[in-house]
């Protein structure tokens, strides 16, 4: 059964809210026992025009499985976040009658070790899902050799440093890094406005991101997900409830362990196809910027 919390947040904007909707789940995360590498967890909550925060926050994580958690109703204001290992997953539905705003995250972190090859292998994510209305969405990836820490993760979100359009986490490399930001052009403009790919898009997202990881044999490299969503007061529908798909491919005459046991997707094949994928979102979002000039 996933946790409630009533810890009031300040008021935020943009994508920002997302992001302090995470730190205060620290707080819950704490009364747990903060794990880390492998963990899940998932946070959403429901906030006036202004950011006050209404109600109670959804919290949920494990080291063992996936977690959801659902809040409010549909078409009013409705919040579902789900993570599981190799996937994280947001719907959020919100009415402008509504006069409330929604936000949070899904995250998962994983530890893989390879058996009888060291070198570079490919990884990806594939980012799928619709964007209607005032909506942010914000996804990162990021590597690193030590295990990643629930509460040093919260913390650095938390910090005056820490940029929601430039994210950085300590002693990790971020791999991927894409968000879609709603409101350029006007006074209701995130942060993220300019330094995004895509800017006030609306529609069907296939994103997909191709890279590669340096392995030694025999030694741990940890992944963390992390996929941060808002709807705004205006009203909007951000459906991504099963994206962020992660792929890991390994030689043939390999073989891999992760720390929670999961089993992974082969990653995309198509670096090129990906490269010029992206290529045409970067279009549409300068199309979709001049219009608003």
């Amino acid at each position: 059964m996933h946790k409630l919390s009533n810890t009031p947040l300040p008021c935020w904007s943009g994508t920002t809210r997302g992001l302090a909707a995470l730190v205060l789940a620290a707080s819950v995360a704490a009364a747990w026992g903060a794990p880390t590498t492998p963990f899940t967890f998932v946070e959403s909550g429901i906030y006036g025009p202004q950011g006050e925060q209404l109600g109670r926050v959804a919290f949920d994580q494990s080291q063992t499985h996936g977690v959801d958690v659902m809040i409010g109703t549909a078409p009013g204001a409705y919040a579902r976040t789900r993570s599981e290992f190799g996937s994280n997953g947001i719907d959020y539905v919100l009415s402008a009658r509504a006069r409330r705003e929604l936000a949070g995250g899904s995250g998962w972190s994983d530890g893989f070790t390879i058996f009888g090859f060291s070198g570079s292998v490919p990884i990806s994510t594939r980012l799928t899902g619709e964007i209607a209305g005032e909506s942010d969405l914000v996804y990162a990836l990021f590597v690193s050799a030590l295990p990643f820490d629930v509460d040093a993760l919260f913390a650095a979100v938390g910090s005056d440093s820490f940029d929601d359009s430039d994210p950085q986490l300590p002693n990790a490399q971020r791999l991927f890094f894409t968000g879609f930001v709603s409101g350029c052009g006007t006074s209701r403009a995130s942060r993220g406005c300019g330094r995004l790919l895509i800017e006030n898009y609306e529609g069907p997202v296939d994103l997909p991101m191709v890279g590669r990881i340096e392995f030694v044999e025999g030694q741990p490299v940890h992944v963390l997900s992390i996929l941060i969503a808002e709807v705004d007061d205006q009203g909007g529908r951000l459906n991504f409830i099963n994206s962020a798909d992660f792929g890991i491919s390994i030689p043939h005459t390999a073989t891999y362990r992760t720390l929670s046991g999961s089993e992974y997707t082969a990653a995309i094949p198509e670096p090129a196809t990906a490269l010029i994928l992206l290529g045409g979102l970067g279009l549409l979002g300068a199309r979709k910027r001049l219009q608003h000039l």
